[in-house]
């Protein structure tokens, strides 16, 4: 008896626990899904923006949330304390070269595949909104991870104004294309340059500095960035931003129902899915070419560090190592080569960006870039 009175009062204990886990999770999970899945907008067929709600599919996730943690306190929980869920060592090591030898194929072959997939599950009509929103948009602020991992988790530097360096290069284009009616192709080879324009220039001045300095100089120089779109109404457009952008294409084969166009030119009926699979896959093979580079970033002597997966250039920064791969009168140098390799990478997501933007001057997209 003595034995399943423990026992009963173990399990009263953790169901205790286990509810109020779940509860507090619940909560959170209702904070966090009820601005980004409760709320909808909505544009009419006046152009109107109208809020509506989506309470089922809210409270479906916060309680499959609730679900999932009340499952983990009362099942998962007591047994991994326990180590019965605990991988052998053989078994954890087979999994992890599983992990690292079909994962990274997997996932490329997946993102190759994955407007095929769309366009069989929902059709050429639907596939236009998965595509842009759930393809290009995610691979674009993926190339902005990984360029902000090159400045903040591979050299340590607490870059604040990271950003503007997008905008840069979406306004670079906006307004050469308007402007001197250049080309998609010859701009995105124009954006390294801009990059290693703007890399420099914020770069030597900047980049002696550290810590809380570079933070504060940072911040100002995004913050200076975004009030020059704004207040140079003349070029800028000011929060309208810039309409009537000409649309990219394919060496000179635009995308539209004209007889010079895409559909015409292949033997194909017009929809403006065409478009938005070439700016996918463009993003796609940028966002691939920016993963190989920090891979080999990392693998380069000048990228690796005595017990720790940082450049030397950072530790210039912090002080606490010896530097292997450059020496003092080249830090600086090498901090702003740094600086130039996650600016460009900025530039080409700006660059891709705009051309999704609809033409529509209410457009809130477009209102939201300006």
């Amino acid at each position: 008896m003595g034995a399943a009175q423990v026992a009963g009062a173990s399990f009263r204990t953790r169901l205790g626990e286990g509810l109020r886990d779940t509860g507090l999770t619940a909560l959170v999970a209702l904070g966090v899904f009820l601005p980004l899945v409760g709320f909808e907008t909505i544009t009419d067929i006046n152009n109107v923006l109208i809020l509506t709600t989506r309470w089922p599919l809210l409270f479906a996730l916060v309680g499959s949330v609730a679900a999932i943690r009340f499952i983990y306190a009362l099942i998962l929980a007591p047994r991994l304390e326990r180590g019965a869920l605990r991988l052998p060592l053989r078994a954890s090591s087979t999994a992890a070269n599983i992990l690292h030898n079909w994962f990274i194929p997997f996932a490329v072959a997946f993102v190759i595949v994955y407007p095929m997939l769309v366009v069989l599950a929902v059709g050429f009509g639907g596939a236009v909104r998965w595509i842009d929103n759930f393809g290009i948009q995610i691979l674009i602020y993926v190339m902005l991870g990984w360029g902000l991992n090159i400045v903040v988790g591979l050299a340590g530097l607490l870059d604040l104004g990271y950003v503007a360096f997008y905008a840069v290069g979406a306004y670079s284009y906006a307004l050469l294309a308007k402007t001197f009616g250049l080309s998609f192709w010859i701009l995105l080879p124009l954006a390294g340059t801009l990059a290693s324009f703007w890399g420099i220039l914020l770069g030597f001045p900047v980049l002696r500095l550290r810590g809380d300095y570079l933070a504060i100089v940072t911040l100002a120089f995004g913050e200076i960035i975004r009030l020059i779109l704004i207040n140079w109404v003349p070029v800028t457009n000011g929060y309208a931003g810039i309409g009537s952008i000409p649309r990219p294409t394919l060496f000179g084969i635009p995308f539209n129902a004209e007889d010079n166009g895409f559909a015409a030119v292949f033997g194909l009926e017009f929809s403006p899915l065409y478009r938005v699979l070439f700016l996918y896959y463009v993003i796609l093979a940028l966002a691939l070419v920016t993963c190989f580079f920090n891979v080999r970033l990392r693998r380069l002597p000048i990228g690796r560090a005595r017990g720790r997966d940082r450049l030397p250039v950072a530790r210039h920064q912090h002080h606490q190592y010896q530097a292997d791969g450059l020496c003092d009168g080249r830090n600086v140098r090498g901090l702003c080569r740094l600086v130039l390799c996650c600016t460009a990478r900025l530039h080409f997501a700006g660059i891709v960006h705009v051309p999704r933007i609809r033409d529509d001057p209410l457009d809130c997209r477009a209102r939201r870039h300006g």
